[in-house]
């Protein structure tokens, strides 16, 4: 993991003048690594470790396109990986008066200028996506048995045509998620590798946050950190880290579910054979699976519904089968670094 070349951006770089003589300035490079593995601590490493780049921990001065400000510093270095991108990251560089003491407020609001006492900041917004319906309330269209099978069997019912299949695609409904961003300021270390494994993960038990006049909870399985972004801050002569957790929370769980489906049935020792017998046994390096037929012995070209356990469904008698399955790493959002220390 490696990183290939940082170069400035030649319109990348800003300024801005305040009466006071207050002036901040802008800069942004292109960097290029080798590895799509690679974190934002790689990148943030390289810049600490060449004397070209700045850095915060460096105190590195205002010094850009032949352009200089001795009382300017590196105060903030930012990482962000271009989307859809292997190893191309676009890194910004802020710089501020050293002269100028940022006041902030402390949880209990009272003043202060160390950056590591700061309040928590959090946002919470709200993003608009579809999701399928695998059930819903009937309430009319059917005719004769089929109208009359699905009322007997009540609502909520899953979504199926008259045949009693479901419909592929599935219906859609407009839905809302909830994003909440938390975002802190840390000393010591950040383990950009820890921060990796936790990407996308999924909160294996309730989790709640409890800051001020804000609240926020959700259930097992119901939240997914979609991002971890890690800053580099100097403020008042302190160096830090400054976290930011987005968070994305779906009432209805990220596990996925899937129609039990497909064009083989199971051929293990006391499944069914197809023939209305039982398989006694099967010799090693037998199929285990065989294509399905229909009533007049052709194999079926388009898949058929499953029992949960590897043989076709009576569709008049049975529902269909859903199978979920978890596909994101489910974890204690408690034991992850810097985020379990502000939630409970």
């Amino acid at each position: 993991m490696t990183v290939i070349s940082a170069k400035l951006s030649t319109t990348g770089v800003t300024g801005t003048a305040e009466r006071g003589g207050k002036r901040e300035y802008q800069a942004t490079y292109v960097v290029v690594s080798d590895s799509k593995t690679d974190h934002a601590l790689t990148i943030q490493e390289h810049f600490r470790n060449q004397i070209n780049l700045p850095h915060p921990d460096k105190a590195t001065v205002y010094a850009v396109g032949g352009e200089y400000d001795l009382t300017a510093l590196c105060k903030k270095l930012s990482c962000k990986r271009v989307e859809a991108s292997v190893g191309t990251w676009v890194v910004t560089a802020d710089f501020g008066d050293v002269q100028n003491t940022e006041k902030g407020e402390d949880e209990d609001g009272n003043p202060t200028d160390d950056p590591i006492e700061f309040a928590l900041e959090i946002t919470h917004r709200f993003t608009k996506t579809r999701r399928p319906v695998l059930e819903a309330d009937y309430i009319e269209g059917f005719i004769g048995d089929a109208d009359a099978t699905i009322r007997a069997r009540g609502n909520p019912h899953a979504v199926v045509n008259s045949a009693f299949i479901p419909y592929d695609p599935p219906l859609e409904r407009d839905h809302s998620n909830t994003i909440v961003t938390i975002t802190g300021n840390f000393d010591g270390l950040f383990d950009g590798e820890a921060a990796r494994r936790y990407m996308h993960a999924v909160n294996d038990r309730r989790w709640r946050i409890a800051h001020g006049d804000y609240f926020f909870a959700a259930d097992a399985y119901q939240s997914k950190i979609q991002n971890i972004t890690p800053d580099r801050m100097r403020t008042n002569g302190l160096s830090y880290w400054r976290v930011t957790f987005e968070i994305e929370t779906d009432i209805f769980g990220w596990r996925q579910t899937i129609l039990d489906r497909g064009t083989n049935r199971r051929q293990c020792a006391g499944d069914a054979d197809g023939r209305g017998g039982i398989i006694a046994n099967r010799d090693p390096g037998q199929a285990h699976s065989a294509t399905i037929v229909d009533d007049i012995g052709y194999a079926v070209t388009e898949p058929v519904l499953l029992d949960g356990n590897g043989q076709p469904i009576d569709v008049c008698r049975q529902d269909p089968v859903w199978v979920t399955w978890a596909i994101y790493p489910e974890l204690n959002y408690r034991d992850i670094p810097l985020l379990g220390e502000v939630i409970v």
